[in-house]
């Protein structure tokens, strides 16, 4: 989501549709992609003080902080890259909690997905690390938020 932040703050400070979005999550010590991508969405939230409420970051995520989340989740959003999702299984608690999902076709959710709980992501490939397919995932993500999900 990061990929385009202008068009991240729009959605985010949108008068007419409110959102709020909570990013979770805790980078393995080794994991240098990991950590900069927490650092990238620290940076966000500095730069926008006035999203505050709106944009919220969870560090050290553990299993009692997805427990509180799915409980309470419109929207379940999950974006890895494909085949790299184990299993996603919060995705799973999200619907038995009444919640939807916007995932990548990975994991549980290429097996589950039906368009009555939720919306999907991705064509089903594997394309690696391609700056190009990452561009084209984050404009179908914004695409569908923008034009799907937050007008409901």
């Amino acid at each position: 989501m990061l990929s385009d932040p202008d068009r991240l703050y729009r959605l985010l400070s949108h008068p007419h549709y409110p959102v709020q979005l909570i990013i979770a999550g805790k980078a393995h010590p080794l994991d240098g992609a990991g950590k900069a991508m927490i650092q990238q969405w620290t940076q966000f939230l500095q730069q926008h003080p006035d999203l505050a409420g709106r944009l919220v970051f969870i560090a050290d995520y553990d299993m009692f902080v997805a427990e509180q989340l799915v409980q309470g989740v419109d929207l379940w959003i999950n974006t890895p890259r494909r085949p790299w999702e184990a299993c996603g299984t919060s995705g799973m608690k999200v619907l038995v909690n009444g919640g939807l999902n916007l995932s990548e076709l990975d994991g549980w959710w290429a097996e589950a997905y039906a368009s009555e709980l939720g919306w999907a992501l991705g064509d089903r490939n594997e394309h690696d690390a391609n700056p190009d397919w990452d561009r084209q995932e984050a404009e179908s993500l914004y695409r569908l938020l923008e034009e799907e999900v937050i007008p409901l």
